[in-house]
């Protein structure tokens, strides 16, 4: 659980994570990566651990309110 309340949908989302180690240097500009670095500072106790991603993925649109005012953003 990362804690962000604020995001009314969707209710709940499956990260998925690659098992193993990348000979590659990791590349903490991609989304993905910055969103496990974020879950494993909040959960230290977690398996996770940074690897390869994909070449490609799909974005995850959002819905959140400012005041009454709905946004939708790509995550």
């Amino acid at each position: 659980d990362l804690g962000w309340k604020w995001i009314h949908k969707p209710t709940g989302y499956h990260a998925n994570y690659c098992m193993g180690s990348c000979t590659y240097i990791w590349n903490a500009e991609n989304k993905y990566s910055q969103i496990l670095a974020l879950y494993k500072h909040h959960n230290p106790g977690a398996s996770a651990q940074p690897c390869c991603v994909p070449q490609t993925l799909e974005p995850l649109p959002i819905l959140y309110y400012v005041g009454r005012q709905h946004k939708v953003e790509q995550l």
